[in-house]
């Protein structure tokens, strides 16, 4: 897998901001993402998205406004890889896509729309982010 490594010990962690269209992969250890605004924002807020386990993935936030970052957490000693999504094998990013949007599809403003027959909402709980486009 190419692209850079960061390493967090249990407990620490760091931000992850708005910038290049990049894929995170847990290596290994587990995490704990949230989105929080950035701390030039205020008021300051935090929200829980997921629990991430080795081979789990998750995407830089795109934010043009600069106001949401993730917050990385690590529960345990915990490696990532990340690297530009232009370097990734289509089918690896079609999965990981998928697999992200599905546990954002978990979260309580996404079922809201989801149950309003939203079709984005409803295409992260089937895992069908870019199922008509790439397939293979």
């Amino acid at each position: 897998m190419r692209g850079k490594k960061i390493s967090l010990k249990q407990g620490s962690y760091i931000s992850v901001q708005s910038g290049n269209f990049e894929l995170f992969t847990i290596i290994s250890g587990r995490v704990e993402i949230y989105a929080c605004t950035a701390p030039e924002h205020t008021p300051f807020h935090k929200i829980f998205l997921a629990e991430l386990n080795p081979g789990d993935s998750f995407f830089r936030p795109e934010d043009v406004m600069g106001v949401v970052e993730f917050s990385i957490c690590a529960i345990s000693d915990s490696e990532i890889n990340y690297r530009e999504v232009s370097s990734c094998d289509p089918i690896e990013l079609k999965n990981a896509a998928n697999n992200w949007f599905f546990m954002m599809s978990a979260l309580p403003w996404v079922r809201y729309f989801a149950g309003l027959n939203d079709d984005v909402a409803l295409k992260w709980g089937r895992k069908a982010v870019f199922a008509e486009n790439l397939s293979h």
